[in-house]
């Protein structure tokens, strides 16, 4: 046994010891079953091999991805870029986990999944009220993780009183701290009887954009992908994406090969890209958040820069760009960023899908979440959506407050 893994033991056993000397919860309708609850604050307080062993490969759901996020967004000032973590983790007699799961308390936009159409007129009004229908919320994942921020152990026979019981502790915490409402969020819409679970508890379901993801990558080279898709696709893949291929210059960047002043532009390329798919309305991220992920070894950025009419890179800027991050098995693209002005004419966007599914080939991984909107476009390249939903809870105190202002409009 090496060093590294005598201490994932030890903390492990360690934890183990913590949980049994926690206090044990009773469920009020069945007396006899009990669980031991363990709430911490920081994922540092969690060992890395218990945690990496349900969220190891779910991106920055894993153990140095939120250890990275902590540190990143506690030094923010900002009410929206100012988050805290809260992670739960729900075990049985015999210290077999039921639920794990981590929560951030943030301010969440109350359009969060609306119709653009919506959204459009709500930011109108932020350009004048920056914090306009916005709610601190207690939400399940993050701002910026996508995918399933929860494990529950569905072969455990009390695996729904222990979810029960773990939600009435979050809402416990929720009315301690001040916050207004609890949200769920990247359940599959197939989960039925977590939905009904959810129902009962006082949870309301709502839609929210569909996932894509890109499953079973086996290839390492463009020919080889072409060989996984089928024949309609070929042609539509050829027509929009390899006919512009030779248009490209497709560089990879990671450390500090770039200035702050490249990763600023490219910051806003993202921008930009949010406004044109705002399937999920959410804050702009923190300038120092690009910086600090070119800083981490598991981060890297894919550019696509236009190349002159001999076919050399030339000195403009990129017109796409993707912020990935790489798990072991896994090529996460978080944050997508186009030139408008290329859009059309380059099918940049469709470029820059095509040169993500090479990629993660490349680098031999096995899955490319390809995030929420443009459903049709990545469907073309072999992805497939996921129906997903979303559920959220109000503060019992912020519902009276909402009867009483509304009575009184009445009067």
């Amino acid at each position: 046994m090496t060093l590294t893994n005598k201490q994932n033991s030890f903390a492990e056993t360690s934890f183990k010891q913590k949980i049994a000397d926690s206090r044990l919860l009773k469920d009020n309708g069945q007396p006899n079953i009990r669980f031991a609850l363990q709430k911490e604050t920081s994922i540092t307080q969690i060992p890395e091999v218990l945690w990496n062993r349900y969220f190891g490969d779910r991106g920055l759901q894993n153990w140095e991805g939120l250890k990275w996020l902590e540190k990143l967004f506690d030094q923010q000032f900002l009410p929206e870029h100012h988050w805290r973590f809260r992670y739960y983790l729900l075990f049985d007699e015999c210290n077999r986990p039921l639920v794990i799961t981590f929560f951030t308390e943030c301010l969440i936009k109350d359009d969060i999944v609306s119709p653009r159409s919506v959204s459009r007129i709500i930011e109108k009004e932020r350009e004048k009220k920056p914090y306009y229908m916005t709610t601190r919320s207690f939400l399940m994942g993050s701002p910026i993780t996508s995918g399933s921020n929860i494990f529950v152990n569905l072969e455990h026979q009390q695996w729904k009183q222990g979810l029960a019981m773990l939600l009435d502790e979050v809402e416990k915490d929720q009315m301690q701290n001040g916050v207004e409402q609890i949200l769920l969020r990247d359940f599959e819409v197939t989960e039925f009887e977590i939905k009904d679970l959810l129902l009962s508890q006082g949870f309301v379901r709502k839609e929210m954009p569909a996932r894509n993801i890109l499953s079973g990558i086996s290839w390492t080279s463009p020919q080889e992908h072409l060989q996984h898709i089928s024949c309609r696709n070929r042609v539509l893949i050829a027509k929009e994406a390899l006919e512009h291929n030779e248009l490209f210059d497709v560089q990879v960047f990671t450390g500090d090969s770039l200035t702050d002043q490249e990763i600023q532009y490219l910051a806003t390329l993202c921008q930009q890209a949010s406004v044109l798919h705002r399937d999920f309305n959410t804050f702009e991220l923190p300038l120092a958040y690009y910086q600090q992920l070119m800083k981490h070894p598991d981060w890297e950025v894919l550019s696509l820069q236009l190349r002159d009419f001999r076919g050399q890179a030339n000195t403009r800027k990129p017109v796409a760009v993707a912020f990935c991050y790489k798990t072991s098995n896994c090529y996460l693209p978080y944050h997508i960023g186009v030139d408008l002005n290329y859009l059309k004419t380059h099918s940049t966007y469709k470029q820059l899908i095509y040169q993500m599914v090479l990629r993660a080939g490349m680098l031999g991984k096995r899955e490319l979440p390809l995030g929420y909107a443009a459903e049709r476009e990545k469907r073309n390249f072999g992805a497939h959506t996921i129906p997903q939903v979303m559920y959220f809870r109000m503060a019992d105190t912020w519902v009276d407050e909402v009867r009483v202002a509304l009575k009184s409009q009445q009067l």
